[in-house]
């Protein structure tokens, strides 16, 4: 399967979300959801403690690509990550570092109202650190207040406490297999479920 290749049917399983039961996961109303807003993810050397970001991506609520890159991370990519993502050191080696890419995609992130990524705090995490990691680069908190836990949110409104790919399966999502968890296909599946909980 290539990276842009997935397939979407009826959200009808997702009926059940309702405006009320939005409300009640974001204490926001669902029209709260102003545009612009965007989906979000990125992909890392793994989740130790000392993890990297290895890619990027950043979709609007049109499914327009807003950045989709490989970042260089400046350390090994360990073959767990090589074997969920397909991307590996020769894969990143001429991708740009993070400190050459942080003004755009700052940029982006601020010119959003909301910014849905699945365990966004996990997200959050990881792209502060690799600004800390770099003594002239400043992050923004105006940020973190961006961010939706689109988790927390398909929790409430479904009823169904699971994880990102089971919540593609119950969206009739055909995800990503082994190998070709890229972060601009999770963003398109994240973007569908989005739409069919009717969040926005």
């Amino acid at each position: 399967m290539t990276r842009r290749s997935l397939y979407f049917t009826s959200p009808a399983k997702f009926q059940r979300g309702t405006k009320s039961a939005t409300r009640t996961a974001t204490g926001r109303g669902q029209e709260s959801w102003s545009a612009p807003w965007s989906v979000f993810d990125i992909q890392t050397t793994g989740i130790d403690a000392g993890f990297r970001v290895i890619e990027i991506a950043m979709l609007d609520c049109g499914g327009q690509i807003l950045i989709d890159t490989m970042v260089n991370p400046g350390v090994h990519v360990p073959a767990t990550s090589a074997r969920v993502t397909g991307i590996n050191d020769s894969a990143v080696k001429a991708a740009p570092a993070w400190p050459s890419i942080w003004s755009h995609v700052e940029g982006l992130l601020l010119a959003q109202n909301h910014i849905f990524s699945w365990n966004s705090e996990c997200d959050l995490r990881a792209i502060r650190r690799e600004c800390v990691r770099t003594d002239d680069l400043i992050w923004t908190s105006a940020i973190d207040a961006r961010f939706v836990d689109l988790a927390r949110v398909a929790l409430i409104a479904t009823g169904y406490e699971c994880s990102f790919e089971e919540l593609c399966a119950l969206a009739s999502v055909r995800f990503p297999p082994l190998g070709h968890q890229r972060a601009a296909d999770c963003c398109r599946a994240a973007l569908y479920i989005i739409q069919a909980l009717n969040l926005v």
